[in-house]
């Protein structure tokens, strides 16, 4: 089960995760990624967490998404209060060119 903090704060953490996407009219395979990392670290600043990505993450060049996954103590995706906000988790996609290199 989820639990919160005093203040009402979700006790849990988050993850990294790098999908290379091979498909534009597909979503890519949830098992197959190229990087995946829990951040289990306490926060640089109290608020901000960090996470370095090895050299030679990217194999080939393409088109990869960065995910943020927010989880619960127990890895269950977090339930939020209301389903008018802002989203909890966020993806960002990059073009990698000249991965081999």
């Amino acid at each position: 089960p989820q639990t919160l903090n005093a203040q009402g704060i979700v006790q849990g953490h988050q993850h990294i995760t790098i999908q290379q996407l091979t498909s534009t009219q597909a979503a890519p395979d949830a098992q197959v990624f190229a990087f995946f990392k829990g951040l289990n670290d306490q926060a640089l600043d109290g608020r901000t967490l960090a996470v370095n990505v090895p050299a030679g993450t990217f194999k080939t060049d393409g088109l990869y998404r960065i995910c943020s996954m927010s989880g619960g103590d127990g890895h269950a995706p977090t339930i939020m209060p209301v389903a008018q906000r802002g989203a909890q988790d966020d993806c960002i996609r990059i073009n990698v060119q000249n991965a081999a290199q």
